[in-house]
């Protein structure tokens, strides 16, 4: 319960603290489309690099980013250092969402969004998280 609790307090101190002026530019997994195996189980895949990012999003006017994640890729050095080259891409501001993932084909559910029974791995997922962005202060938050 603490570690939720902790995880709760981190969440809702970053996510009131957006900058006004942020405009932000979503990039999915690359892996397949959110009904077909952007949101799967397993290590999400990103193939975007840094250099378009920050091309693509200053073109559109976009100073922000949003990457989601799930425990499996919170978990990844090199996933969160490859997230973290995204947000460097666009001055260090940005969203890093975690989220429940589907595994039935052709559907982007059954989400359940619960983490009753992987409470101890969410907590984990956000304190890795937390160690690769922490320095980002309010640029980045958590949802």
């Amino acid at each position: 319960r603490a570690s939720l609790l902790l995880l709760l307090a981190f969440s809702s101190v970053g996510c009131c603290q957006a900058r006004a002026v942020d405009r932000g530019l979503n990039l999915p997994p690359t892996q397949g489309t959110t009904r077909d195996g952007a949101f799967f189980t397993g290590l999400y895949q990103y193939a975007y690099h840094p250099d378009h990012v920050h091309r693509a999003a200053r073109y559109a006017g976009f100073t922000a980013v949003r990457l989601g994640i799930n425990v499996e890729t919170a978990l990844h050095a090199e996933s969160l250092q490859k997230h973290k080259a995204y947000l460097d891409a666009v001055g260090g501001h940005g969203v890093i969402c975690l989220w429940d993932t589907s595994n039935v084909l052709g559907a982007s559910w059954p989400r359940t969004g619960r983490v009753s029974d992987k409470i101890g791995q969410v907590a984990e997922a956000w304190n890795h998280v937390h160690k690769v962005f922490g320095a980002y202060g309010q640029g980045v938050m958590y949802e």
